[in-house]
């Protein structure tokens, strides 16, 4: 038999595959059919993700490498198939086939897969940022998925550079909530941020005018400005400075402090460091 004609039969073979499925309840297939694989390695990661699904419900390996040799039909897929028919020819039509559905996934992953997909996922992962506009919970997931790709799955060797990463990343005020291992920072990471949005969310009657100021942004100018005067800018009452203000407690306003905020306190306090370094103690107040 030529490879058109078992190209042919191959074909009238799928199609009694798929009936069979069909009315066969104890194998129902729920899956969505994968899209036809053209050879491209940029897409090949999610056509073998779908196609692994849609053949859990095939009963043997030979019907399941037919069924993925009809998804191979375009560009490189589909030469690399009609080479893996012509040599497998035999097997393919015999019902005592001795091909294996591992070794045929072994064989298609060996041309397809990016051997680089590893090394690309710990680089993204090692270049990402959480940005003010993502939530916690998109930016862990994305998290996950390039730590899983990139092979950083060794709790024992993995868990501290995991970590140190995440806390270079993640927004400041999130940062408080890393832990010691990657899984508890991770929960703890979306337990704050949870936590946030529901004190966000109340409003109740009672809250004085000192806790609705919690809910807003703290102005750096205003910092400055209360600063310079010796003023505590979370009550505005001269006498004391923020740490030690009993109005508003300190997480709350490290929680409400914007960016750049964060940015410019920072330098503010590269600057006094400076300061402290270089001028004598005589006359020198240094600031609150």
């Amino acid at each position: 038999m030529d490879a058109d004609t078992f190209v042919s039969s191959l074909k009238t073979a799928l199609t009694d595959t798929i009936r069979d499925l069909a009315t066969d309840r104890g194998s129902k297939n729920h899956a969505e059919r994968p899209d036809h694989f053209d050879g491209q390695r940029a897409s090949y990661e999610t056509f073998r993700r779908n196609l692994l699904l849609y053949v859990q419900a095939i009963r043997t390996d030979n019907e399941k490498i037919v069924t993925a040799l009809s998804f191979l039909t375009k560009g490189d897929a589909d030469a690399w198939a009609q080479l893996y028919v012509q040599q497998h020819t035999d097997d393919l039509e015999s019902s005592a086939s001795k091909l294996k559905w591992i070794d045929f996934l072994a064989e298609l992953d060996k041309r397809f897969l990016d051997p680089r997909i590893a090394e690309l996922a710990r680089e993204k992962l090692f270049r990402m940022t959480q940005g003010r506009a993502a939530d916690a919970e998109t930016f862990l997931a994305t998290f996950e998925d390039l730590r899983i790709k990139g092979g950083l799955v060794n709790a024992e060797h993995h868990d501290t550079i995991l970590v140190d990463y995440l806390k270079k990343a993640m927004w400041p005020e999130l940062v408080l909530a890393i832990t010691t291992t990657y899984d508890s920072s991770k929960t703890s990471a979306l337990a704050t941020i949870d936590t946030l949005k529901m004190l966000k969310a109340l409003k109740d009657a009672d809250y004085d005018k000192a806790k609705i100021e919690i809910e807003k942004p703290i102005s750096y100018a205003k910092f400055k400005e209360a600063r310079n005067e010796g003023r505590c800018f979370k009550c505005d009452e001269k006498g004391h400075i923020a740490r030690d203000c009993k109005a508003r407690e300190l997480r709350h306003v490290v929680r409400a402090l914007s960016n750049e905020a964060w940015e410019e306190l920072a330098e503010m306090r590269r600057a006094d460091a400076t300061a402290n370094a270089t001028t004598s103690d005589e006359g020198f107040a240094p600031p609150q």
